[in-house]
């Protein structure tokens, strides 16, 4: 048989080959486990990564949310109430002033206690006659001073004066001195507004 009977066989025979469904180079036959394999250009995402923090996220701690906020609280601090203490007009008279009157505190109930009132401040004049009378219970309902409670009863400071000449209000009047007058109205003034809840201080 010569070469060229042979190649003609040799077509022949690819011929039916392809007539019978074989799968020639080009027609391929494709895996479907294949299909899902990433192709060399989709890179493969792990999970954790995804969930990893990115370049422009700042990482947050969970415990740092768990942590408690912080909350302005409202401020219970006291109001502060300053008292002033100045020469009056003479040697012998000093002024005890509340300025400003603090929010709460009525100012007729000051002008019925025997200060001045002078826009929102309060003044009172204290000299060597000065004294406080602290008056308690059914007493104090018809006195004029600072009224406030005590242990749930009812208490008055009252500023008074005597007459020298007079009936004199105590044996103690006998060596009363301004300082000491002085000092008996800046307690009864500080305790009065203690009581009612504010801090005081001198200015």
């Amino acid at each position: 048989m010569s070469s060229k009977d042979e190649r003609g066989r040799g077509f022949a025979g690819l011929r039916k080959a392809v007539s019978a469904g074989v799968p020639s180079s080009s027609d391929q036959e494709i895996d479907p486990e294949m299909l899902a394999m990433p192709q060399p250009q989709d890179d493969e995402i792990d999970p954790e990564t995804l969930a990893m923090p990115q370049p422009g996220e700042d990482e947050i701690d969970p415990e740092t949310l768990a942590m408690p906020r912080s909350v302005p609280q409202p401020d219970t601090r006291r109001s502060v109430v300053t008292i002033y203490v100045r020469k009056g007009d003479h040697s012998k008279e000093r002024t005890i002033s509340i300025n400003p009157i603090p929010p709460g505190i009525d100012p007729i109930d000051l002008l019925n206690a025997g200060f001045a009132v002078d826009g929102n401040s309060a003044t009172i004049s204290i000299d060597p006659y000065t004294f406080v009378t602290h008056h308690t219970g059914k007493d104090a309902l018809s006195k004029s001073g600072l009224h406030d409670e005590i242990a749930g009863t009812s208490h008055v400071a009252s500023f008074d004066h005597w007459v020298p000449g007079g009936i004199l209000p105590g044996e103690w009047a006998a060596t009363w001195t301004l300082t000491k007058a002085l000092a008996n109205a800046e307690m009864a003034l500080v305790g009065w507004l203690e009581l009612l809840g504010y801090k005081v201080k001198f200015g």
